[in-house]
């Protein structure tokens, strides 16, 4: 029997939505985990985030317990030539420099950069130097160097450009790394202050009730909640969403250990839910994929019992030929797979069915 493509995916990220319907979702600034180079700070351990489209990266500080801006050039997102596309340059008559304006692929912002005389970009701003829309992008221009000279060659149909040196001799010079005014501020500053970190659990949610992004990390049994100000693209706390916690996802529950319940045969899975900061007990309904919350008073968890496998669970499937593996992800998290002999497959999440509560 062939698997319905609905109930299998890929993994593509490890944010997840609080609701289903996104329909209304005006383009906010998304929480992303990691740094774009590294999932933890390779100097100091901490748990990276960064912002959509942004070159801010922030670590969870472990002291303040909240996610601050992350001074290391270590993990800050590296610009690449291949990103920025060259519009004009003007001559700066103060540095008798010329200010070439570039827009930022990525970020989607007209940024300003000179030249060095070894053909690399440095980032500068210059209030006094503003941009005109007004100006038309040449296909090439020219920044001089006493005797010699570089040009910026653009094909417009490839949408690529190169840099030719004319001096002594013709020569191209390749992509040089680029000096962002992050990268120069860092330089300046000192990095991240020592600090050390554990590393937290924390989960990426899209509260589709207040068109937000929101960071809930979880540490030393504190939960916090984080979202992004639009504007100073810094993270500030916020309120849980009522609305949200009354919709329990798996990505909210985090698997404990299980337990065989002899009077009704089932396999209990004690697991930490997140959203209520509560410790309940969960079956798995191998026909819809999905976990439904139980009520068994004579069965009470157990910290003592608690188990780091990464295997959580495996159950036959009766409706198709392999069993269903319950595993944890790196973060301890809930994930399904599908064993058969013609493939593993990736179980997409399934609707928590949770008890009615007064």
């Amino acid at each position: 029997m062939s698997i319905p493509s609905s109930m299998t995916s890929s993994i593509t990220s490890i944010t997840s939505d609080s609701s289903e319907d996104t329909s209304s979702i005006q383009n906010p600034k998304k929480i992303l985990p990691g740094s774009g180079r590294n999932v933890f700070c390779p100097v100091s351990n901490l748990t990276l985030f960064h912002i959509e489209n942004s070159f801010s990266v922030f670590h969870f500080d472990p002291r303040s317990k909240r996610p601050v801006k992350h001074n290391c050039i270590e993990c800050v997102p590296q610009v690449k030539e291949e990103e920025l596309n060259p519009l004009y340059a003007v001559k700066d008559t103060d540095s008798d420099e010329y200010v070439i304006f570039m827009k930022n692929k990525i970020s989607k912002k007209i940024q300003q950069f000179v030249l060095t005389e070894s053909g690399a970009f440095r980032e500068v701003d210059r209030p006094d130097i503003e941009f005109n829309p007004m100006i038309r992008s040449s296909p090439f221009f020219t920044i001089h160097f006493g005797r010699e000279q570089v040009v910026i060659q653009k094909d417009e149909q490839s949408k690529t450009w190169k840099k030719m040196r004319f001096g002594m001799e013709r020569e191209e010079i390749g992509p040089l790394p680029i000096e962002t005014l992050m990268i120069q501020e860092m330089r300046k500053e000192e990095s991240i202050g020592g600090i050390h970190g554990s590393i937290p659990y924390y989960q990426i949610i899209f509260c589709s009730h207040n068109q937000k992004s929101i960071l809930k990390i979880h540490s030393d049994g504190v939960l916090k909640n984080f979202s992004i100000d639009e504007k100073s693209e810094e993270f500030i706390e916020v309120e849980d969403c009522i609305s949200c916690l009354n919709q329990i996802t798996e990505n909210d529950l985090i698997p404990k250990y299980t337990e065989y319940h002899q009077p009704t045969g089932n396999i209990i899975i004690h697991v930490r839910n997140t959203a209520s900061r509560k410790f309940e007990k969960y079956i798995f309904n191998a026909i819809t994929g999905g976990f439904e919350e139980v009520d068994y008073p004579d069965v009470v968890y157990d910290r003592h019992h608690d188990s780091f496998s990464p295997v959580v669970l495996t159950v036959k499937s009766p409706v198709y030929e392999g069993n269903f593996v319950i595993h944890r992800n790196w973060q301890g998290r809930i994930i399904k797979h599908l064993m058969t002999t013609h493939g593993n497959f990736l179980i997409n999440p399934y609707k928590v069915t949770t008890l009615q509560r007064d």
